[in-house]
């Protein structure tokens, strides 16, 4: 009976292999009128050592940051494929600790219309007040830079067809990054040479919805420092790690993302005449959890 059973088993498990459920994954992507609450920590840690010509230690630094941020976002303006131009955050939170010291933003706790300005955005307070600088925060550094007018960056890292649990696929780094970065920061990496993986980890419901775990895996060698004169060497390299429990069957922008982003390396460059040697370690550690409010 045993050895029947299980004769039986090897006949029949080829067919429940092949009967395995498959997923066109999607995500949502947000059109007019839409509202989310996002709550997101960001975790960095820069380490540098700067070397003289002579190979001697002229500064070491380590730098650690937590970023901070809790808001209800809507959009007020958008075309199909595009990035918002127009958008409203109302901030119950939004601070960044350097080293131990903390930092409230002057627009926690209150409301910010974000809106395309030429190539950039401005940040207008209630109230009126227009945020620049300082004032503007932690806006500044997520909406600056002439980043792709796309919102389908997250498209770059989904399979092309289909997937069951546990498949992977390659992943066009090169398009992504192209998609992510500013044109002086897509300009550090060597793309063609830039590898990506992913993979359908786990599958489950939510209520009628079908929800799954993906986990991305990106790598990309360094050839400059962005925005600098610094060259980098050999072995130098960009690591991205993504896990997104989320929403897979486009009806909701709803889960939770965490990154873990490294740049690590040596580079040589010329800085006021003098020439330099770098050797860098920065880590970011992000988490983000996005639920959608129902109109």
């Amino acid at each position: 009976m045993i050895r029947t059973t299980a004769v039986a088993w090897v006949l029949l498990a080829p067919g429940l292999l092949a009967a395995q459920e498959k997923f066109d994954i999607k995500l949502k992507k947000r059109q007019k009128g839409d509202a989310v609450t996002v709550a997101y920590e960001e975790q960095t840690t820069n380490a540098m050592i700067v070397s003289g010509a002579d190979g001697k230690v002229v500064e070491k630094k380590n730098q650690r940051m937590l970023e901070v941020a809790k808001f209800r976002e809507e959009i007020l303006e958008k075309e199909p494929s595009k990035r918002a131009t127009k958008l409203k955050r109302t901030y119950e939170k939004a601070s960044v600790t350097i080293d131990g010291k903390a930092e409230v933003f002057e627009y926690s706790g209150t409301a910010v219309t974000i809106e395309k300005a030429g190539d950039g955005y401005s940040f207008t307070a209630d109230g009126g007040k227009v945020l620049k600088g300082k004032s503007a925060g932690l806006l500044t550094k997520e909406f600056s830079g002439k980043k792709s007018d796309t919102d389908d960056v997250e498209e770059k890292v989904l399979p092309k067809k289909p997937v069951a649990v546990g498949d992977t696929w390659d992943v066009n780094v090169k398009e992504f990054l192209k998609e992510l970065s500013g044109e002086d920061e897509v300009k550090a990496f060597d793309l063609d040479k830039a590898k990506g993986t992913g993979k359908l980890a786990k599958a489950y419901t939510k209520g009628d919805q079908q929800f799954g775990v993906l986990e991305i895996d990106l790598t990309a060698p360094l050839v400059a420092l962005p925005g600098t004169e610094f060259k980098c060497e050999a072995g130098s390299k960009l690591q991205l790690k993504l896990t997104l429990d989320v929403c897979i069957d486009g009806s909701a922008e709803a889960g939770n993302m965490t990154g873990d982003l490294k740049f690590a390396g040596k580079a040589k460059g010329s800085q006021d005449g003098m020439d330099y040697g770098l050797e860098f370690d920065v880590s970011v550690n992000r988490t983000d959890k996005h639920e959608p409010i129902k109109k």
